[in-house]
């Protein structure tokens, strides 16, 4: 029997995870994906930045995958099969400050299907923000650590004569573990490859092998695990797959009135260090953008706005998640509702 692979894409918020999935659909348009994410918020959006059909994108709620209850997540894979008996591919995107290791982990113990078998870990690593963000954030180096391969982005956003730095960074923390840099013309096989041969499933007990076989927090001892982190057979025992974390703050701004594009884009490169991450659907103002929704996308300054994939002619609201810590929310409502018009 052909089992389905489960990979799971994890990464810092605004790494590139998205962005990843849309290129391997793209690139296989012959496999049959299918996509289980989940979203900070009251409103999930990466439906709709993610071009999967409706049937083949299951988003979960709860802002954390870590902390989704385990039976949600598995039901979430459950459906996607249920959904498209047809999917050969399964990747589950795991939110910015989710911990891998306790997701791994009910994957290898608890299969959702008996169609399906558990594929690896790949970490998208933004290469500009890498340098700051595996300092100031824990959970950052986890998710690094816990992969079976790397993906490097953003590259072309970083001076040449740091490449070898951050590569050096990476290798100090993964020696053995696979880099890819993604680029317009990277052969994506390299990363995720449909026709790989199906290897034989992992047995009871593998799991502390598979982890302590890159040196992951999940192949110690209960004993070794680092302050504040459940053990790791906490995660499995319980409801939740419960593990650390970056506790992150979110705010909703909706907008009923059309927004002038110009002003947006003006603010959102104005916003403060204490927020990390953005997006969203844009309806702006003008005869012009009539028929058009746009996905906004913001990370580390850097603000991006392009069509939406999907048809959204009845999309009246402008909807725009900020994600961060200590998140002045007066004041970043007050700038966001000087951009309507």
């Amino acid at each position: 029997m052909i089992h389905v692979p489960i990979t799971l894409i994890t990464g810092f918020l605004g790494s590139g995870k998205s962005t990843l999935i849309n290129r391997l659909l793209q690139a296989f348009p012959h496999g049959v994906f299918g996509v289980v994410t989940n979203e900070y918020g009251e409103i999930g959006l990466e439906s709709e930045i993610i071009g999967a059909p409706e049937d083949g994108i299951i988003e979960l709620g709860n802002g954390c995958m870590c902390c989704v209850r385990r039976d949600d997540l598995l039901g979430g894979v459950a459906r996607l099969l249920e959904r498209r008996p047809a999917i050969t591919q399964i990747v589950v995107e795991a939110s910015g400050g989710s911990d891998p290791e306790p997701v791994v982990q009910t994957f290898l113990g608890h299969n959702p299907s008996a169609r399906t078998r558990y594929h690896g870990c790949i970490c998208v690593v933004d290469a500009v923000g890498f340098g700051r963000d595996h300092h100031d954030h824990a959970v950052v180096v986890r998710q690094v650590r816990q992969a079976d391969s790397i993906v490097l982005t953003k590259l072309d956003l970083l001076p040449t004569e740091h490449h070898a730095k951050r590569y050096a960074e990476l290798k100090q923390l993964v020696p053995h573990t696979p880099i890819h840099a993604l680029a317009p013309h990277t052969d994506l096989r390299t990363i995720i490859d449909p026709d790989e041969p199906e290897p034989a499933e992992l047995g009871d007990g593998d799991y502390a092998r598979f982890s302590a076989a890159r040196g992951t927090p999940g192949g110690a001892p209960p004993g070794d695990a680092p302050p504040g982190d459940a053990p790791p057979g906490d995660a499995a025992r319980g409801d939740a797959a419960r593990g650390s974390h970056f506790e992150l703050e979110s705010f909703l701004f909706q907008a009923e009135r059309p927004v002038d594009r110009a002003e947006l884009e003006q603010t959102l490169a104005q916003l403060p260090d204490s927020v990390i991450r953005a997006k969203g659907l844009l309806r702006p103002a003008g005869p012009e953008h009539a028929h058009i929704t746009y996905i906004v996308q913001y990370s580390a300054g850097r603000v991006q706005l392009y069509p939406c994939p999907r048809s959204r002619f009845d999309q009246d609201e402008t909807t725009l998640l900020f994600v961060g810590t200590g998140l002045d929310r007066a004041a970043l409502g007050a700038a966001l509702r000087s951009c309507e018009v």
